[in-house]
């Protein structure tokens, strides 16, 4: 039906193999979207159960980092977390916890949907014909930014 559509369209011009070619192509391309939508839905969830398990531990942290020297209010990691929970409840461990989620969530989906693409990308049969440009400038640019990365840290 699409196959015929198409042929009708094109003015009996192409193949029938061109032509279902084509319709392989445009049903691979939906298919890489719903994955492409699937995986980015993966990482942000994975995102986002990061930051929902680290943030308490976060919160003690910066308690402790910020408290005075001279006189301290916690003795140390579980005290804070027993004192903390006492007097403020168990929300506390998770004030400020928005813009977490919304960034981290991203960056993570963000990275996940990327390094499945990549994957997919090498797990093709090389055929240099098919390298463009972009693609060519896109992979530098990102051996570029690890390696910053890794020299920030």
């Amino acid at each position: 039906s699409d196959v015929y559509k198409r042929q009708e369209y094109m003015g009996n011009h192409q193949s029938s193999e061109q032509l279902k070619y084509i319709v392989e192509m445009e049903i691979h391309h939906k298919r890489d979207v719903r994955q492409n939508i699937k995986e980015f839905i993966a990482g942000c969830s994975g995102g986002i159960g990061r930051v929902l398990t680290g943030q308490p531990f976060d919160i003690i942290k910066v308690r402790l980092q910020s408290q005075s020297l001279e006189n301290p209010v916690y003795k140390g990691m579980v005290d804070c977390f027993k004192k903390t929970l006492a007097n403020e409840g168990p929300k506390s461990f998770y004030k400020g916890t928005v813009p977490p989620l919304i960034g981290v969530g991203a960056c993570v989906a963000i990275q996940f949907s990327v390094l499945e693409e990549v994957k997919r990308f090498f797990r093709k049969p090389v055929s240099y014909t098919h390298l463009t440009l972009p693609t060519i400038y896109s992979v530098q640019i990102s051996v570029v930014a690890v390696s910053l990365k890794k020299k920030n840290k």
